[in-house]
């Protein structure tokens, strides 16, 4: 598949962001895209003239989402070196579920439950160190596009999770200076630390 993508060969359908055009393959998007599917298949203009327009992402973010329909994998790890697989992360479930791609979400949902280790021993032993700025893109990006919806949608509810669901990364994120930053940034973010400190039980913050 991934020679399909690169080459373009048999191509028979277009997809154009911010200056780019992709040559790809009806059969591939829309048995793998519910979103390509209806635009191809359901008489929109899109299915007549073979050509998709998108606006609302960047051209990086497109190659991410055409990329993972075509292969079914993601570079995480680049992400993880980087210090950026947070910030990442949260794109990737937002493509998954504007494009209807589910498996893609629920990679990102797998990822993001597993990236705090149990224990802070575990942790030392993985070299495991939280980037506050990566930390902080995330949340800011989470806390915009998401503002309505209440903390159990799964994105919140996984940021929340692994900002304070494991006591010895909770003692240390709550003393990030990145961590007021958030919550005066957006007021929601600290209301739902609230809350959900108060479900789990949690009397002691430190």
């Amino acid at each position: 598949m991934s020679r399909l993508l690169k080459s373009g060969v048999f191509s028979d359908c277009e997809v154009k962001c911010d200056g780019k055009t992709w040559k790809l393959h009806k059969s591939i998007l829309c048995i793998r895209s519910g979103y390509f599917n209806s635009c191809l298949t359901n008489g929109w203009p899109e299915g007549k003239t073979g050509c998709v327009e998108i606006t609302l992402f960047t051209k990086e973010q497109m190659d991410w989402i055409i990329s993972y329909i075509y292969t079914g994998k993601f570079d995480f790890d680049r992400h993880y070196n980087n210090k950026t697989f947070l910030h990442t992360a949260v794109q990737l479930w937002t493509l998954g579920d504007y494009f209807l791609v589910r498996n893609l979400c629920d990679d990102v949902e797998c990822r993001l439950s597993a990236f705090i280790p149990r224990s802070l021993n575990n942790a030392i032993l993985r070299g495991f160190q939280l980037d506050a700025q990566d930390w902080l893109n995330a949340g800011r990006l989470i806390y915009t596009d998401f503002n309505v919806v209440d903390s159990k949608h799964v994105l919140k509810a996984e940021f929340l999770n692994l900002t304070l669901g494991k006591t010895w990364a909770r003692k240390l994120n709550l003393r990030m200076p990145e961590f007021k930053t958030l919550c005066q940034s957006h007021p929601k973010f600290g209301n739902d630390c609230m809350v959900k400190l108060v479900d789990d039980g949690i009397s002691k913050l430190q």
